[in-house]
């Protein structure tokens, strides 16, 4: 077979959660990305990890964490990755419900803090992907890309089996936390 284009770099980081990102390993992770020179960079969410909202937070040490910093650490990351696709997280997904929330403070906060990923976004011309188990992939090649929504032995095989059709074949997703490679299984 006869290769007749040129191959096309990508990179994809995901689950960095703001202000609990181990600072040597995103300096490396930088610094791969100057080498690497990707054509293509994608944010796999959770970048940003809103444990002061998260439900159950109420009452632990979750409540104490600063928003603040966690958003600065968070977008200031997209903003040196400048991925030109963010495919957002369950983190970044409890603002949604948050916007809705009765308690006024807690629904301004959860507006204004979207409002900044956005405008962030529109930054570095950056399209915003909502959490959505249907419509929150982006197709690069024959593989499929989204932050994962399931938590098992056999995740990334269940994701591959569950959204992949037509020339998608493979999926890159970051909600495991760990490095997984598996085959679909056959579905003829």
């Amino acid at each position: 077979m006869n290769i007749t284009r040129k191959w096309k770099r990508f990179m994809a980081v995901g689950c960095t959660h703001g202000h609990l990102v181990d600072q040597s390993l995103l300096k490396q992770v930088l610094a791969f990305k100057q080498r690497w020179k990707p054509h293509t960079c994608i944010a796999l969410g959770d970048h940003i990890d809103l444990a002061c909202l998260r439900a159950g937070a109420m009452g632990t040490a979750d409540d104490a964490a600063d928003p603040e910093g966690d958003l600065n650490d968070g977008l200031n990351f997209i903003s040196r990755f400048e991925p030109s696709v963010y495919l957002l997280g369950n983190h970044e997904n409890r603002l949604f419900t948050l916007m809705e929330s009765p308690r006024a403070i807690v629904s301004a906060l959860a507006c204004r803090i979207y409002a900044q990923i956005t405008d962030r976004a529109k930054e570095i011309r950056c399209e915003v992907v909502p959490y959505s188990f249907q419509n929150g992939w982006r197709q690069y090649g024959d593989c499929l890309f989204g932050h994962g929504y399931m938590i098992n032995e056999q995740a990334v095989r269940d994701h591959a089996e569950a959204v992949c059709h037509g020339s998608a074949q493979k999926v890159v997703i970051a909600h495991l936390h760990r490095v997984t490679q598996a085959e679909g299984r056959n579905r003829a």
